[in-house]
């Protein structure tokens, strides 16, 4: 489904606001493409809640089965980092691949744009397995820098799993690259349920397995549940290609052009994306300097905010991206802008009410959520007062995120590099700064001021270049 074309419009600053309000229900109620991204938000806010759902009872059922057995311990750290670099590895092609696919599929064909994904799919698929085959060499030194607290017998058992879960390695990272080519194409459906699959497929297993349950079964389901989603997202994918004799096969014969400028965009984002995934062990690290518990205290925190995050900054930019991209390929840069400040108005209008309530709510919510056992009244009050600062970051991060995908969508590579760089060096700076007088709850405050600066900055920078970009358009 591609963007209509609407009729040009005078700029929206020249507009008063009621104008403009008015409009914009007209739009509504005109079934445009506001509905069409509001509609695939709340597919993706909607499916991607069921997902953490079945992910919440996951972890439910493995607790019950493990607690924290020495042999769990070896499970999550060779799980944590197979997740980490398939999502590094995996995660950066897919923001320069949707772009390019998008101008592809509107200025050259559908067969081009889906060529491009042939070919990209399998560039996935070499580098994962490399980096595997030397995962699986390097696995006893690697584990043995990385857990230096565990016994020679533990580190060989993590050893064991990490090789074992090669196929949830490459599966997790070629699923990223897959479910960006769904939602290019407006099918946001399954590439935001199937997540749910892995989970579903290990409580399974569990129940199936009951009270002999080993850490052997929960790797072999963590593969299965992987290779299952997988499948599903490829038969999906497979069902929007070209169904000539021979198609698929013919992809490799001819070499896109334009895949050199998606491999070669893949790196910034990569590097983009390992420099902001670093913040929170920073901020972690940083705790640890302050009094006891600031680590679990700002740790709990984080959890919450990241609940709320999951449910709006994500379904924001997995259903806005591609209609950005395909302005971006259309080269509609009036439409463009005006669905951008559209968009962060209605965001701010209900996202703004929603911290604030949850900031006066805090000792409530985190009353519900953890107060029981070990975690007392005291520990309620803490992790209140952190996170009546941490959830000030969500209106800017919701902002900096759409904003962030508009400027990829633009292909700004190096810029978003920059910008992560800049917001990784202030964090620390913030961090410093206030961490003396407010303590843990600093920390949350200077990821605010973080997310502050950056929503700022790529707000105005996507801006510039939008005009920049029209400007041109326009010269004889």
């Amino acid at each position: 489904m591609s963007i209509q074309k609407l009729p040009a419009t005078a700029a929206l600053s020249e507009k008063p606001p009621a104008a403009r309000w008015l409009g914009l229900l007209r739009e509504f109620a005109a079934g445009g493409v506001l509905v069409r991204m509001f509609q695939g938000f709340m597919t993706v806010a909607s499916l991607t809640l069921v997902a953490k759902t079945v992910s919440f009872f996951k972890e439910a059922a493995v607790a019950d089965h493990f607690g924290i057995a020495d042999e769990l311990d070896a499970f999550v750290l060779s799980f944590t980092l197979l997740s980490f670099l398939s999502a590094m590895l995996g995660g950066g092609m897919p923001d320069s691949f949707l772009p390019v696919f998008s101008r592809l599929f509107h200025q050259q064909g559908r067969e081009s744009a889906h060529r491009l994904g042939m070919q990209m799919a399998l560039c996935n698929v070499v580098i994962l397995v490399l980096v595997g085959g030397l995962l699986a060499i390097t696995a006893e030194p690697l584990l043995h820098f990385m857990s230096r607290g565990f016994t020679p017998e533990k580190q060989t058992h993590a050893a064991w799993m990490l090789r074992n879960m090669m196929p949830f390695f490459i599966g997790s990272g070629l699923i990223f690259h897959l479910s960006a080519w769904l939602r290019a194409q407006k099918r946001f459906v399954l590439a935001s349920v199937t997540p749910a699959a892995a989970p579903a497929v290990i409580i399974c297993a569990l129940i199936t397995s009951g009270s002999t349950a080993s850490i052997e079964v929960l790797v072999h389901a963590t593969n299965l549940g992987v290779l299952l989603q997988l499948l599903l997202l490829t038969f999906a994918v497979q069902r929007t290609l070209p169904q000539r004799r021979g198609w698929s096969t013919g992809c490799f014969r001819r070499w896109e052009p334009d895949s050199a400028e998606v491999l070669r965009n893949t790196l910034p984002f990569l590097l983009a994306g390992i420099v902001i995934g670093t913040a929170p062990v920073i901020d972690q690290i940083m705790a640890s300097w302050l009094q006891p518990g600031s680590v679990a205290v700002l740790g709990y925190s984080e959890k919450i905010t990241s609940i709320l995050l999951a449910l709006t900054a994500v379904p924001v930019g997995d259903a806005l991206f591609p209609y950005f991209a395909d302005s971006v390929a259309k080269c509609e840069w009036k439409v463009l802008r005006r669905h951008f400040l559209q968009v962060t108005g209605v965001i701010l209008i209900v996202i703004i009410p929603l911290t604030l309530l949850m900031c006066w709510f805090a000792p409530l919510i985190v009353r519900l959520l953890f107060e029981r056992g070990a975690f007392t009244a005291e520990n309620t009050e803490r992790v209140a007062w952190v996170l009546r600062f941490s959830i000030f970051q969500v209106p800017f991060y919701i902002v900096s995120s759409l904003a962030s995908r508009l400027a990829v969508s633009m292909q700004a590579s190096r810029f978003m590099l920059g910008m992560a760089a800049f917001s990784l060096t202030i964090n620390v700076l913030f961090n410093a700064l206030l961490m003396g007088s407010f303590g843990v709850a600093g920390i949350a405050l200077s990821t605010v001021i973080v997310h502050l600066c950056a929503a700022v900055a790529i707000y105005v920078y996507t801006l510039m270049r939008i005009r920049q970009r029209s400007r041109q358009e326009v010269k004889p």
